[in-house]
Parts: C-alpha cells; structure tokens; sequence
C-alpha cells in the first residue's frame, strides 16, 4: 500500500513579476507554493525573504 506524503505550503510575497503553473503575478502578490518551490524562488531572488523565515531556515 502506497501512502501519500501531504505537500506543506507556505505563502510567499513575490520580489518580481513571474508566472507560476502558467499564471502571471506581480510582484508584491502573495502566493502559496510547497517548500521546496519556495526555496527556489528565495535562491532566484524572485520572493521576499522575512527575517524570521530566514532564522527558521537556519534552525533546520
């Protein structure tokens, strides 16, 4: 038997204009995405990194 792993999502405000899953945002917008997508963009500069969630991605 196969379980499924939930996907966790976490709201991003974006630093740029950019199109996810083929919808374009501005920047400022606010967006859900999963970890690892959120991630990328913060690695690409694309969103808004908060103090706090850089000081919770240290603790990891």
């Amino acid at each position: 038997m196969s379980e499924k792993q939930e996907t966790k999502l976490v709201e991003v405000t974006l630093a740029t204009s950019i199109t996810h899953a083929g919808v374009p945002y501005a920047a400022g917008a606010k967006i859900k995405v999963d970890e690892p997508t959120a991630k990328w963009l913060a690695d690409h500069k694309y969103i808004n990194v908060t103090a706090a969630a850089a000081a919770k991605e240290g603790a990891k």
